[in-house]
């Protein structure tokens, strides 16, 4: 489906199935067991329809199952995030099936091991292509149909080797510095519009104490739900009470 072909967000409302006008609508990209999960169960459990986008089918369609097992109206899409075209045509089928998303996760990367001086370029393009290309094609999906209620939050797991480079994985830490760079700039552009854009760095190996999925996941709820401008960075894990390890405003 192409999405310059579309009649415009008001008409997706309008076509879009009666039950699925009355929720809101999650985009959870780079939908795996851990904290893509975690986050599909937290938004998932405040009422959202959840979109999961990933590019494993079986596994996809696991995480789904158990998702609505527990109450939460989950549907799978396959997805390439490394495809300009497959993610464009996705979002659009999201909208066509569930309505336009009001909230936009972006929790892909891919893990490339290798120094600067021995890494392989190709593979360093193939990860900025999902780890980092397509929060900026995502994105840009999702901007027109914000743009007409003029609300919406978009949500952007980062890392701290966009802080401190990994040198043993220079092609993780380029993408989680392209990444930075999108959501700070995207925060800036999109400021007063009514959407937010916030990128969680992940200072530490998720799963670790203060890392836990679930905690995380609950994080970003909150930034969600934060009243008025909420930060353009947050760095987890908190170091003190009421206190995360650094922010940008």
């Amino acid at each position: 489906m192409d999405v310059d072909a579309r009649d415009g967000a008001e008409a997706l409302a309008e076509n879009r199935p009666a039950a699925a006008r009355d929720r809101e609508v999650v985009i959870v990209a780079g939908a795996g067991p851990g904290l893509g999960a975690a986050l599909a169960r937290a938004f998932g459990s405040e009422g959202f329809t959840v979109a999961l986008l990933a590019r494993g089918q079986a596994r996809l369609d696991a995480l789904a199952a158990d998702l609505r097992e527990h109450g939460i109206d989950a549907h799978a899409y396959v997805c390439d995030l490394g495809s300009i075209a497959d993610t464009r045509a996705v979002v659009a089928q999201v909208e066509a099936d569930l309505g336009a998303p009001t909230v936009l996760v972006h929790n892909a990367s891919v893990l490339i091991h290798g120094t600067p001086s021995e890494v392989d370029p190709g593979a360093v393009a193939e990860g900025l292509a999902t780890g980092a290309i397509s929060a900026l094609v995502l994105l840009q999906a999702v901007l027109p149909a914000m743009r007409v209620t003029g609300r919406g939050t978009i949500l952007i797991t980062g890392g701290g080797t966009a802080l401190e480079p990994w040198v043993e994985a220079v092609g993780l830490s380029m993408q989680k510095a392209a990444l930075r760079t999108v959501a700070l700039a995207a925060a800036g552009e999109l400021a007063g519009s009514g959407i937010t854009v916030t990128t969680a760095t992940i200072a530490g190996t998720i799963g670790s104490p203060g890392l836990e999925p679930d905690a995380i996941a609950a994080e970003y709820l909150a930034v969600h739900h934060a009243a008025g401008r909420p930060p353009r960075e947050i760095v987890l894990p908190r170091t003190g009470e009421g206190q995360v390890a650094g922010s940008a405003s």
